[in-house]
């Protein structure tokens, strides 16, 4: 992963405390991440 999308994973884990990122399979983090900004 890029150190971009690292710090942006940070970001969003503490604006959502969201603590189970690495547990989620990337494909479903990154469409309820898309979820959250339509």
């Amino acid at each position: 992963m890029s150190r971009e999308l690292i710090e942006f994973s940070d970001m969003i884990e503490e604006q959502f405390d969201i603590g189970e990122i690495e547990e989620i399979e990337p494909d479903d983090f990154w469409t309820s991440v898309v979820n959250m900004f339509i």
